[in-house]
């Protein structure tokens, strides 16, 4: 007869959690990290201008569910390319409505060109820059820059 096979579960860290966030919504920015900034290695994330916890910027575009799936995506694409990656994390981002503004496109969009100027290119799992920003901007960019800086 065979031996039983052994289980092994890790019940005090959770492998993936989700919680309950006031700024849920179906227009809404999400800004994905890992747990160490991206150095500019061989195999790893090359910033021109140091280094970044950020791997990418996105908005729920196709509703509620994206946030997830995208970082479900970006963690197994982290944890296989990037060394030393243990954790990514999820964060909101949400600005107040304006009439006939799509503002989450805008802050998406903005977000990310002060990432870019900020470290000299696009987050590691952006592959482009968003929606094409107005002329005029909505948000201050010090406080784009403060989120940015915040999670960097």
């Amino acid at each position: 007869m065979s031996r039983a096979l052994t289980i092994t579960a890790d019940v005090d860290e959770p492998a993936l959690m989700m919680r309950r966030s006031h700024l849920w919504s179906d227009e809404l920015v999400y800004i994905i990290c890992c747990n160490r900034k991206q150095r500019t290695d061989a195999n790893e994330l090359r910033y021109k201008k140091g280094g970044s916890c950020i791997l990418k910027i996105g908005r729920t575009a196709l509703g509620k569910g994206r946030p997830s799936g995208s970082m479900a995506w970006v963690a197994e694409r982290a944890f296989n390319e990037l060394h030393g990656i243990k954790v990514i994390r999820g964060y909101l981002v949400k600005c107040r409505k304006r009439q006939h503004v799509k503002t989450w496109e805008q802050l998406e969009s903005q977000l990310i060109r002060m990432f870019e100027q900020t470290f000299g290119s696009l987050p590691r799992y952006n592959k482009n820059r968003g929606a094409t920003p107005k002329k005029r901007t909505l948000f201050r960019p010090d406080r784009l820059k403060a989120v940015i800086e915040e999670l960097s």
